[in-house]
């Protein structure tokens, strides 16, 4: 059936961004998100040119291009009219102000400015409590995404403390919830923790199978914003255990500091170098460690303080 005006190829286009994007099929969203802005350009219509920068500021971040994510994050931020839409909620029962501010900021922190990073992510440091009420608000509204990436969230806080079987537990529901909500956005976020969780608590096996599992279908969607760390990951688990694969590892270390670099993703680059100079370290090439890490480090001058920048140090 042909559409008869742009408000409904708009419609019909937005609909296929989302269930592209729900799917996890980020080639196909992109592209969607590309038809959106040449239709918003071509109206001029403030609020559709603002919800095609946020939507392809996601699609961008999800295929790893973080400069262009950042960038159109912060076309639609000054597309923002606060005297119209303070409160302005969209076709998708979203505020393209609150996209665009979380892909920018995510983005930033990628991009080597963590505290800039953190500015659009305030919440951060009450992490578990954000967690707790993601859980709440998505049981009481029945928004089982929510619930399902607040269940996650508390998965972090917990590998993080090192309680690695309570983690699997989390994460393995809150990857059960996402399948049960027809959407696999967030399992590139939630399966590396859940792996390397699995290695600390000496399940190095499966912890493995599941991050070659992930590595292999994030090739096949054109995911990319993550996949540095999943190698990263990777390299970490074959470390573990009696088996320990040294050689592996570090073939792992460095595919996670060029994919890093590639994508110019100096955080990502930061946490793979520091994986990789521990590794030489332990064998006694120290001078290769600091040739290596020095750089990188010296390529932040905010942030300082954060665990990672520390332990570059």
């Amino acid at each position: 059936m042909r559409l008869r005006n742009r408000h409904q190829q708009w419609r019909a286009i937005a609909g296929l961004y989302g269930t592209h994007l729900g799917c996890s099929q980020f080639r196909k969203a992109d592209e969607m998100a590309h038809e959106l802005l040449d239709l918003a350009e071509k109206d001029g219509h403030r609020h559709s040119l603002m919800w095609a920068q946020a939507n392809l500021a996601q699609s961008r971040l999800f295929r790893g291009s973080f400069l262009e994510s950042r960038s159109h994050a912060e076309r639609a931020l000054d597309l923002h009219d606060e005297r119209q839409d303070p409160r302005y909620v969209g076709h998708a029962l979203q505020d393209p102000r609150i996209i665009a501010l979380n892909y920018r900021g995510f983005s930033n922190m990628v991009l080597r400015y963590p505290e800039q990073g953190l500015a659009d992510h305030r919440e951060t440091d009450v992490a578990e409590a954000i967690a707790d009420e993601a859980i709440e608000v998505g049981r009481s509204q029945e928004f089982a995404y929510v619930e399902a990436f607040g269940t996650g969230y508390r998965g972090f806080v917990q590998a993080q403390r090192g309680n690695y079987e309570d983690a699997i537990d989390l994460m393995r529901d809150a990857l059960q919830r996402l399948a049960a909500a027809t959407t696999s956005v967030g399992t590139s976020l939630f399966r590396p923790v859940l792996a390397f969780a699995l290695g600390q608590a000496g399940r190095v096996e499966e912890g493995l199978a599941e991050i070659d599992a992930l590595i292999g279908w994030t090739e096949v969607i054109g995911e990319g914003w993550l996949d540095a760390e999943t190698h990263r990951t990777r390299g970490l688990l074959l470390l573990m255990g009696g088996d320990a694969d040294p050689v592996a590892a570090e073939a792992a270390f460095e595919t996670a500091v060029d994919l890093a670099r590639n994508r110019q993703a100096r955080f990502w680059e930061l946490r793979a170098a520091i994986a990789l100079a521990h590794l030489w370290c332990d064998q006694g090439r120290t001078a290769e460690a600091h040739a290596l890490l020095a750089p990188v480090y010296e390529g932040f001058d905010e942030g300082l303080d954060l665990a990672d920048l520390a332990a570059a140090r």
